[in-house]
């Protein structure tokens, strides 16, 4: 089965572009590409005519904040992605944002990835945790037996997510996911990685282990306007950081969903940071 390539890009970052197409050249890979959304050309006035007054409103899940307009712009860009899958049609496809780098095998592990694909509906192919983000390790993931095929000595797992999987730099989907996942966005409360984060509710939601997909950081981020306070948490004591890391383990070590206060969303063992009132069934 084939996966077609998406990626977004901002007209505006032709050099995110070029960078893209040098590696889709590289690694002989055909790309489509989706014309992003920057921040700076949302306006006030028009997001409160199209999404309500709501979308510009503070949130209790962001520490108080409101989202940011590079933030919804981020979300408005993968939405067009979704939208281009229903309307081409393709089975399953892969998402790209334009600041990636993947390894020289990618296309054989996305073509190894098409043929496991009914044991997912949305695959993170980049993905970390909160609080101690490791992009080359990820989020830890329970295995359930799915492994790939070993590419270049490199054994990859799909795997269930335990700790909440951030990032939407790269995902595999289906058609059927990309639908639901249009319903489940609006209303816009979040950034986009805390929707594919949290479609375990109503998706095979799995991540791949060890992630293929990392950040390229030699560009500038295109989310600066995200409070620093979210992108760079201030360093722990050891003590303390060993006692949070204790805590944490017994978060995922409870089995019994009734333990745990309500608002922490747990589900499956799987503990998610935040819940939405509009989540859609399986």
């Amino acid at each position: 089965m084939s996966m077609p390539l998406y990626i977004i890009n901002i007209p505006r970052c032709k050099d995110r572009r070029n960078h893209m197409e040098r590696l889709c050249r590289d690694h002989a890979l055909e790309c489509r590409w989706i014309e992003g959304i920057g921040g700076k050309s949302l306006k006030d006035r028009e997001l409160k005519a199209k999404y309500g007054d709501d979308i510009l409103s503070k949130r209790e899940h962001l520490k108080g904040r409101s989202l940011t307009k590079a933030e919804i712009g981020c979300v408005l860009s993968h939405l067009s992605a979704y939208q281009a899958i229903l309307s081409q049609n393709p089975k399953i496809a892969c998402i790209l944002e334009d600041d990636v780098l993947f390894p020289d095998h990618f296309k054989t592990l996305l073509q190894s990835i098409a043929v496991a694909v009914e044991q997912w509906d949305l695959l993170l192919l980049g993905h970390w945790s909160y609080p101690m983000p490791n992009r080359e390790k990820g989020a830890r993931g329970k295995a359930f037996g799915v492994n790939l095929a070993p590419i270049n000595k490199v054994t990859y797992k799909l795997t269930e997510p335990i700790e909440f999987p951030f990032s939407a730099t790269g995902y595999c989907i289906t058609q059927a996911a990309a639908k639901k996942m249009i319903n489940y966005v609006f209303p816009i409360k979040a950034p986009i990685d805390w929707y594919t984060g949290s479609s375990g509710s109503m998706l095979k939601l799995r991540i791949l282990s060890p992630p293929c997909v990392l950040p390229d950081f030699s560009f500038k981020s295109t989310m600066t306007e995200r409070p620093i306070s979210m992108c760079h948490k201030p360093k722990r004591s050891w003590m303390r950081q060993h006692l949070h890391n204790l805590l944490r383990g017994m978060i995922h070590s409870v089995s019994n969903v009734n333990l745990l206060p309500k608002k922490y969303g747990l589900r499956k063992n799987r503990f998610y940071y935040f819940s939405f009132n509009n989540v859609p069934k399986k």
